[in-house]
């Protein structure tokens, strides 16, 4: 896949710590060592208990600065195998926060770290969780960082595209992965990518190369303590039960819906 792009650089909007590598390898390993990642929700306060997601990933840790900076370093050794740079926003995600964060206070955080000619893609918040309380978790986050890069986008900064996030982008299937090409074209075929993003975009799929692939198992693997909860919740679509290893399977295509 080719996102087409006049420069050699992109710039990648991540809500989490993972959401970069886990959607946008093809970006990453396109733009090796010409990519940026914004993480956007990494931060945390001191005297904070972690979420009960953060207390299943990190049983051992008492606070969510401990798993904050656990994940941090999990992110920088799997953003160093596309050899993509990492920038901190630190604010903190929906599971720690009390107050509602708005698409433009967002975009005014974002626009002070996007350099507004060099292209970036935004997750398309393809998913979005129920907000209430009870349960809080990523999904709200990713539909903020969407409507943030459309104001962007109306303020002169080169939107290029979204990113489809996985593995939620994926229906469950036991452990089986989907036949991506008919689920997504269907996608399409009705309008809803449209509808989601509310702007008019181009399908791209992107079927990894087998170089890309291993580079995405690899950085992939720096997520243990991540992906090992996520293959839980979407009954074992990362981890082969009989070796233990990711499978390659998993990783073979990814999904971008580029703007007009």
């Amino acid at each position: 896949m080719s996102l087409q792009l006049v420069t050699r650089e992109i710039q990648v909007l991540s809500p989490h710590l993972d959401d970069a590598v886990l959607s946008a390898s093809c970006a990453l390993d396109e733009y090796q060592r010409s990519a940026t990642v914004i993480n956007i929700f990494d931060g945390a306060m001191p005297q904070t208990q972690p979420s009960e997601w953060d207390r299943k990933t990190h049983p051992r840790l008492d606070s969510a600065l401990e798993v904050m900076r656990a994940r941090k370093i999990e992110d920088r050794n799997a953003l160093a195998i596309f050899g993509a740079k990492a920038v901190s926003l630190g604010l903190q995600e929906a599971a720690y926060r009390d107050h509602d964060i708005t698409p433009e206070e967002l975009a005014e955080h974002l626009s002070d770290r996007l350099d507004p000619k060099t292209p970036f893609i935004s997750p398309a918040g393809y998913f979005h969780w129920d907000p209430r309380p009870k349960h809080t978790g990523a999904h709200i986050d990713h539909v903020i960082t969407r409507e943030a890069a459309k104001i962007l986008k109306s303020e002169g900064f080169n939107l290029v595209g979204f990113y489809v996030e996985l593995p939620y982008g994926y229906p469950r299937m036991s452990g089986r992965i989907p036949l991506l090409q008919a689920r997504w074209a269907n996608l399409l075929q009705n309008e809803r990518a449209k509808r989601i993003v509310g702007l008019p975009v181009q399908k791209e799929i992107c079927n990894l190369l087998a170089s890309t692939a291993r580079r995405k198992m690899e950085a992939v693997s720096r997520y243990g303590t991540q992906v090992a909860v996520m293959d839980e919740d979407f009954d074992g679509i990362y981890y082969d039960q009989e070796t233990g290893k990711i499978k390659a399977s998993a990783l073979k295509q990814e999904l971008f819906l580029l703007t007009s």
